[in-house]
Parts: structure tokens; sequence; C-alpha cells
């Protein structure tokens, strides 16, 4: 449950006490639709997990920065709601909505792209401006895409054992 939905915290906080639960780290990329779902942001077309990633890692790096449990997770967007563009389209209207009304509600000018005053902006041009303000985080995330990951061994022959014996 996120306890970030405002109507659940006093039930949130009832659950905790009476139930084990298990911390779910965020990690997008458990979610495979949100690798495949594709989506026009800024006139380019991106999969919704290069969007996300970027989201939260702006989220993130904002002074404060958002508390954890408000970020984007691997289940906040159902796979079932991202197997059709118009299904993806609406999902991401549900992101747009989620950030204007909760998480930002009170410093969206420090966030969004100056421009944006209303939601119903949010809505008529994600497709074609940067209305999250998200390119730098974009590009970090797209860089950090292409970097091949490396898989190989440590070269243990670069630490030389001690015997024991203190330099």
């Amino acid at each position: 449950m996120n306890n970030a939905d405002q109507g659940v915290m006093f039930m949130d906080s009832a659950f905790k006490r009476r139930w084990d639960f298990e911390y779910e780290t965020i990690s997008l990329s458990l979610n495979e639709k949100l690798k495949t779902s594709q989506i026009i942001y800024n006139n380019e077309t991106h999969s919704l997990l290069q969007i996300l990633s970027s989201v939260n890692n702006k989220l993130r790096e904002k002074r404060p920065p958002v508390p954890e449990d408000r970020l984007i997770g691997q289940f906040f967007l159902p796979e079932e709601a991202l197997r059709s563009e118009a299904g993806i389209r609406g999902a991401f209207k549900k992101v747009l909505i989620y950030l204007w009304d909760d998480v930002l509600r009170n410093d969206r000018n420090e966030f969004f792209d100056a421009n944006v005053d209303s939601l119903s902006y949010l809505f008529a041009n994600y497709q074609t401006k940067d209305v999250l303000d998200i390119e730098e985080s974009l590009k970090k995330t797209l860089s950090e895409e292409a970097q091949p990951e490396d898989h190989s061994e440590p070269d243990t022959n670069e630490f030389e054992e001690n015997d024991g014996q203190d330099a």
C-alpha cells in the first residue's frame, strides 16, 4: 500500500500494526511492459521505462528530495493498462495527474516547464514539448542504457597477498 495516498494513511498505519509486510524496492525495470510500451514525448519516441526513470531521477534530485514513497514504482501502472496505444496514453496521463495533484501540488513551478499552468496544458502538450522539464535527466538515462554492462571478473592479480606482515 502506498501511504502517499492521502485517504489511506490511517488505514495504512493500522495494517502495519496488525500484519507483517515486506518492503519492495522501487525498480521500474521489473515491469517488463514499461520496457516495451512506447510513448511520444517532446517529439521523440521513448519507452515508459525511460520517461518514468527520468521523472524519478528528477524527483530524487529535487531539494528537498521527494520522499521515496511518492516516487513512481514498478506497480504504479498495471501491465494490463499497457496493452494498447490508447491504454499507454491513458496510463501516462495517470502519471501526469499523480504528479500534478499529489506529488507536486505545492511546488509545481519548481518541477514542470515554466509554461505549464494547468493539467490540461500537460495533457495537450506532452507529445510535442518537454512539459516535465526532464530533457537533461532523460539524456542521462539514455546514456546509461547505452553503456554496456561490465560482467567481467575482477583481476585478482591486481592485489598482492599480504603474508601477514604490515608494511
